[in-house]
Formats: C-alpha cells, sequence, structure tokens
C-alpha cells in the first residue's frame, strides 16, 4: 500500500473510483521516485487528488472535479496543473508499452513453434481465464500464451519469475492464473498435445533412432568417381618424379650437404682418440692450399722474407716485426716470460717445465734475431731509448737499500736478547735516528 493512499479516503467517491485511483497512485509513485527524471518533490502532495481526478475521467464520472481536487491538493492551480501533465504522461507511456499481443509475444521468443498452430489453443485458453473473473488484459494474454507453449514445448521459455519480471506482471496473480489453468483446462491440455505431437517430439531423438550411411568400399567392380581436381595436383607419379628430382639435386649441390633420409642406415659417427689417424678434408679438383702460418721459426731474415706468404702475415710475426726496435726490449722481454709461464715480478719460479723453458728459449732466439736484422739496417727512423734490461729492474725494485738492510740486522740482534734479563740495552743513537 502506497504511503498517501490512505488520502484517497478523504474524496467521496465510489469503490469503483477509489480503486482505479489507488491503482494509478501506485503506478505514479513508481515513476515519480527519485531517480527516474520525474520527482515531483514538494509537489508530492498533489499526487493523490491527481489520481483520483484521472480515475473519474477514465470512468466518465463527476465525482470529483478539477477545482475539488485542486483545492485538496493544497497547490495552485499552475503546480497542480503540473503534477496532472505528469500522470498523463506516465499513463500514455504505460498504455502504449502495455498492448502486449500474441504476435509480439511469440517473436521475443524463439520456440519453433508455429503461431498460426497454436493461434486457436491461445484464444481457447484466454477465453477460460476470461470466465474465471479476469478481464482482457496484458495480464490474460501473457499467462495464455506462457501456459500454452509449456503445454507443447516444456522449458522452452523462462522461468514463471523471470516471464513475470520481463513484462511487469504481478508474480502472484500470474502464479494463480497458471494454476487454475492446470486445475480447470487439463482436457486443453491433452487436445493440445495430441494434435501437436510432432511438435513436441524432440530432434534429438528423431536423429538418434535414423541409421548413419555406411562408407561404401572400393572395390574393382566399382564404378570410378571422376576427380574433383585437376590430375596434375593428384598425380602420384608426377609427385614422385619431382621429389626425386629434389634429393638428386640436393645431393649433387657442393654447397650444401644432403641430410640423409630416415629410413636409410648411416654409419654411425666416430669420435676421435689420440690413436686414430687425423682425417684431411676433401678438396675440389682444380683448388691450391696456401699456408699462411708457418709451423716452424725462420732461421735467417732473408730466408723468412722468402718463405713468408706475400699477402698477409701471422699475428704474431706481425706483432713482433713492429715492436723488433732497441728500445722495445722490455717489452719483448715480457712476452717471453708469459710465454715461458713466469710472471714479470715472479723472480724465483717453484716449478719450471721442458715445454714453458723451449718457448722462452725459441722467443729469445726470435729476439735477437729481429734485433740482429733491424741493426743491420740502417733507415731506422724511431727515436733510439737508453737500453734497460728487464731483469735488472726486477733486482733494483727488489733489492734493499745498505742502510735499511745495517739497520734491520740491528734490530734482529736487538731480538736476540734473552727474555729473562732484567735490563734491556738502550737502542744506539744512530738506530733511532734510522728509524724515525
Amino acid at each position: 500500500m502506497s504511503s498517501n493512499e490512505h488520502l484517497l479516503d478523504h474524496f467521496s467517491a465510489s469503490t469503483e473510483t477509489r480503486q482505479l485511483g489507488a491503482q494509478i497512485l501506485r503506478l505514479a509513485h513508481v515513476k515519480t521516485r527519485p531517480g527516474s527524471g520525474r520527482e515531483l518533490k514538494n509537489y508530492q502532495v498533489g499526487l493523490p487528488a491527481a489520481c483520483m481526478l484521472i480515475a473519474c475521467e477514465q470512468l466518465n464520472t463527476t465525482e470529483v472535479t478539477q477545482k475539488s481536487a485542486q483545492t485538496a491538493a493544497c497547490l495552485t492551480l499552475k503546480e497542480f496543473k503540473k503534477v496532472y501533465d505528469i500522470v498523463k504522461t506516465i499513463l500514455a507511456e504505460q498504455e502504449q508499452a502495455s498492448n502486449y499481443s500474441y504476435l509480439g509475444l511469440h517473436s521475443d521468443h524463439d520456440t519453433d513453434v508455429k503461431l498460426d498452430v497454436i493461434n486457436s489453443f491461445l484464444t481457447e485458453v484466454e477465453n477460460e481465464i476470461m470466465q474465471s473473473g479476469y478481464t482482457s488484459s496484458n495480464l490474460t494474454k501473457c499467462s495464455a500464451y506462457f501456459w500454452t507453449v509449456n503445454c507443447i514445448k516444456p522449458r522452452a521459455l523462462a522461468s514463471t519469475e523471470l516471464f513475470a519480471l520481463n513484462y511487469d506482471l504481478s508474480l502472484k496473480k500470474f502464479i494463480n492464473i497458471l494454476n487454475m489453468l492446470n486445475d480447470h483446462c487439463k482436457l486443453i491440455r491433452k487436445k493440445i498435445q495430441s494434435e501437436l505431437k510432432t511438435v513436441i517430439q524432440s530432434p534429438s531423438k528423431s536423429t538418434a533412432t535414423s541409421t548413419p550411411r555406411r562408407r561404401e568400399l572400393i572395390t574393382n567392380e566399382s564404378p570410378l568417381k571422376a576427380p574433383t581436381s585437376t590430375p596434375n595436383d593428384t598425380s602420384p607419379v608426377r609427385r614422385s618424379s619431382r621429389t626425386s628430382s629434389a634429393v638428386r639435386d640436393i645431393s649433387l649441390s657442393p654447397a650444401k650437404k644432403s641430410a640423409p633420409l630416415p629410413w636409410r642406415k648411416v654409419a654411425p659417427r666416430e669420435l676421435p682418440t689420440n690413436d686414430s689417424p687425423r682425417r684431411t678434408p676433401k678438396q675440389a679438383p682444380g683448388t691450391q692450399i696456401v699456408d699462411v702460418e708457418m709451423d716452424y721459426l725462420p732461421e735467417t731474415p732473408s730466408k723468412r722474407r722468402k718463405l713468408e706468404s706475400p699477402t698477409r702475415l701471422t699475428s704474431e710475426s706481425t706483432f713482433l716485426t713492429a715492436l723488433a726496435t732497441p728500445g722495445s726490449s722490455r717489452v719483448l722481454k715480457e712476452l717471453s716470460y708469459k710465454k715461458g709461464g713466469l710472471r714479470p715480478t715472479q723472480l724465483f719460479p717453484t716449478t719450471t717445465t721442458a715445454r714453458s723453458l723451449k718457448r722462452k728459449q725459441d722467443a729469445d732466439a726470435v729476439f735477437e734475431e729481429y734485433v740482429s736484422f733491424d741493426e743491420s739496417e740502417g733507415d731506422v727512423t724511431t727515436p733510439r731509448r737508453r737500453f734497460r734490461p728487464v731483469c735488472l729492474e726486477h733486482q733494483q725494485w727488489n733489492m734493499l737499500d745498505p742502510r735499511l738492510v745495517k739497520i734491520w740486522k740491528q734490530v734482529e740482534k736487538q731480538r736476540t736478547v734473552p727474555l729473562f734479563s732484567s735490563s734491556k740495552p738502550p737502542i744506539s743513537r744512530s738506530l733511532r735516528l734510522g728509524l724515525s
């Protein structure tokens, strides 16, 4: 019941007018609530009077006039006219939206049932509803359509609550009408089901009973079917010749090595060992091998010039040639130390191998050879530097000052004094000066 529905009792009107006014008032309250876009705010008090005036106009009575309704609303004529127009607009929209028909209901739902077949049953069911005391309205049409379609195909439509909500139906009245039809229209249900057995039968059962068509096996006696594609695409002879020619081209190409076919056996790969002989790659005819890097060192500079390739030098020979000057002896000496496995600051190596000593001797020989070769040539443009042997520099760095050696010897003598002596010998003045 609306909060202002009791205000309808102040009007001297018949029961029919009051019921219609209450129905209009409930609809107006819903359509003018906050957020609907038609809020009345302070004019809400004039809503019952406007609804009663509209109810009298629909029933064509003069029980409530416009002047008496405006006086009961306690609003000015302009304000009351505004409320009256809003309620009339709401009713017009409701009537336009509530004019449901069986064609519209059937188009809203995909039931796979032809409307021409069930149209006579819909009219018969609607007449049964109207004989029970209901007037022709959207409720009766929706109830007749819902019940008839469910008799033909159950669960083809939405649930009862959802169907009533979608079409703005009173759920209580809708359920009462459906219960009444279930109790009093059993003969109509049997009639619908007997005449529409083909529609009730689901398509899944019909497909399950039908036997599937078996695939025919091709025999020599069976007629050949025409090919759907050109012979060039489906010919197995063309495919095999194309494949064999491709394999032959790949195997004969010198750049790419053809991979072994999966159905052919390939000899297992042998892992190299110390005893196995080294294999040399096969050479193509007409090719020559140019030995750029020599495995041995030349004996003389002139002989080395003849043996070296005119195109390029090895990395080691180029580096040594660039550094073969009288002032680069220290760098070459350090290079010989690196080849011998010794660091420049390591004077007394603990372990030496024959291989490292041999490399050291070879590097020294190369150094002497290049120095003699460069000294023989008189067109040296690089400035000469003072000869400074590497070993002498290391000895200088690791050698102590004689003065410090003397001082340390005196300190060692002081440390050798017996610990049980009561008096400690004084440190000499020269020792104190030296330590300071």
